[in-house]
């Protein structure tokens, strides 16, 4: 499944309000929203869909998030980082990362992940997780990485 889009320029003057995309934008259209892995009071925890790409491009594109993460999460974050992102993410299997929803509107606001370990450290995961500013202060992203690991442990790694 991948998402197409001409507008790889997009900032966020020009980054679509949750919710919407340029209607000219062509997108698969599986299942919305898909399944969540996790359902919490707070928030749902589900895997990325070609719609999640406008809202995630919006609230990531926030100099106050972007100072904690990584150097590969990109600043500012346009549409097209959010795009490339959830193709990404839709190309993996098993499911790394998952979009953070808001519970009443299915729309994403964040997003939590894992990392594996290579070599020395391939016993080993980083979880990673980032919260649009407007639901901070919540007990979301709290909610979210509490249920999220308990999930992940849950699951296991699959080794023997």
């Amino acid at each position: 499944m991948t998402v197409e889009t001409d507008a790889a320029d997009v900032v966020n003057e020009d980054v679509p309000s949750p919710g919407s995309m340029d209607e000219a934008t062509p997108i698969p259209n599986p299942s919305f929203p898909p399944s969540p892995i996790l359902t919490l009071p707070k928030c749902h925890i589900r895997p990325y869909h070609p719609t999640d790409a406008a809202p995630i491009a919006h609230h990531a594109n926030n100099h106050l998030i972007s100072k904690w993460m990584t150097n590969i999460f990109p600043h500012p974050y346009t549409l097209s980082d959010g795009i490339s992102w959830i193709n990404l993410n839709l190309s993996l299997s098993p499911a790394q990362n998952f979009v953070i929803v808001d519970p009443t509107t299915s729309l994403a606001i964040g997003g939590i992940g894992l990392k594996p370990g290579t070599d020395v450290h391939e016993r080993s995961v980083e979880v990673g997780y980032w919260l649009g500013e407007e639901y901070w202060g919540r007990g979301i992203a709290t909610e979210a990485l509490v249920g999220f690991v308990g999930w992940v442990l849950g699951r296991g790694s699959g080794r023997g």
